[in-house]
């Protein structure tokens, strides 16, 4: 009788619940379905290890459901706590306004940003490059000479290489993140906490299923709360007193290279130098871009992510570990 109610209770749950939820309530039933029908087979043939195996099956699915819960609350939590003014301005409200869609946002944001500093780079490295190649030449009876009064702009050449590389990584680092957490919000609760759950059902599979129960999990809340905690980091600091010149830029609006090739003097070489320097003080505007946004955000979510992985993994691997348990409450 007693699991018969259970049964009914975890239908009514997975009917009342949407999504991910469902899913996941869908997929206790099933284990359930299997712990039933090892006991009725236990019972039937008079096989009390069956019977003992199937009581011990349904104590850690118990527990594994109320891990499901807590999952539940601080996944809500986390969605109301996370709504900011991006989601309001891209017209997002409900189930859309989550912390998966905020970091997603967050990221797009930076990765705008990033990308017109590049273009800006990349711009005037060339124009950097065309004003070096410049210089003028004279000849006179075969014998000639060649004077590259713009020379000095070839110095330009490795710090603008350099900036544009590290723009270029940074991109490449956020466009991964940015993808990884679009993935994790697809599959991470709607397929491998499912096929985990079912999969913990029998003791032969039991660490594969934690395994995966933990990485979905881990996926779909410490990847976006790792962008939204550096995001709260950088907001903290961008409106303190130490944050004079790190105010994020989109552009190197005030380098401008130009060189006067006839001009042999002092003038084209300080051009040079007053563009390097240019660059040089224009770039810390930059770095809390580089350093925060593409570097930081994404390193701390994935490090997060793997924390969580092998903390939930303690967890729900075998035996549901119900200290641990008690712990994360």
């Amino acid at each position: 009788m007693i699991y018969k109610t259970l049964f009914m209770l975890f239908l009514l749950a997975s009917l009342s619940f949407a999504a991910w939820e469902s899913v996941a309530a869908l997929a206790i039933v099933t284990s359930l379905m299997f712990i039933i029908l090892v006991y009725v087979i236990g019972n039937g043939f008079n096989i009390e290890m069956l019977k003992v195996t199937a009581k011990d099956e349904m104590y850690q699915l118990i527990a594994l459901a109320f891990l499901m819960v807590i999952l539940f609350g601080a996944n809500n939590i986390i969605d109301t706590f996370s709504t900011a003014q991006e989601l309001v301005d891209a017209g997002l409200t409900g189930k859309d306004a989550n912390m998966q869609t905020t970091a997603m946002l967050s990221i797009n944001h930076t990765l705008e940003n990033m990308s017109k500093v590049y273009g800006s780079i990349v711009s005037i490295d060339n124009a950097a490059g065309k004003e070096a190649s410049q210089g003028v030449s004279c000849n006179l009876q075969g014998m000639g000479y060649f004077v590259s009064g713009c020379g000095g702009f070839s110095m330009l050449a490795s710090p603008f290489s350099l900036a544009g590389s590290i723009m270029g990584f940074a991109i490449g680092e956020l466009n991964a993140i940015y993808k990884l957490i679009d993935v994790s919000s697809s599959y991470a609760l709607s397929l491998l906490l499912p096929l985990g759950i079912i999969l913990r059902t029998f003791r032969i599979t039991r660490g594969a299923g934690g395994f995966l129960i933990a990485m979905g999990i881990s996926m779909h809340l410490l990847l976006p709360v790792g962008i939204l905690f550096v995001d709260m980091l950088g907001d903290s600091f961008l409106a303190s007193d130490y944050a004079a010149g790190y105010e994020s830029a989109t552009s190197l609006g005030s380098i401008d290279p130009s060189c006067r090739p006839g001009d042999t003097g002092d003038y084209n070489s300080n051009e040079a130098i007053d563009v390097y320097n240019g660059l040089r003080g224009d770039m810390k505007s930059f770095m809390f871009l580089v350093l925060i946004k593409a570097t930081l955000g994404p390193v701390i979510s994935v490090l997060m992510m793997i924390s969580g992985i092998r903390f939930l993994s303690a967890i729900a691997g075998a035996e549901v570990d119900v200290s641990a348990l008690a712990r994360v409450v």
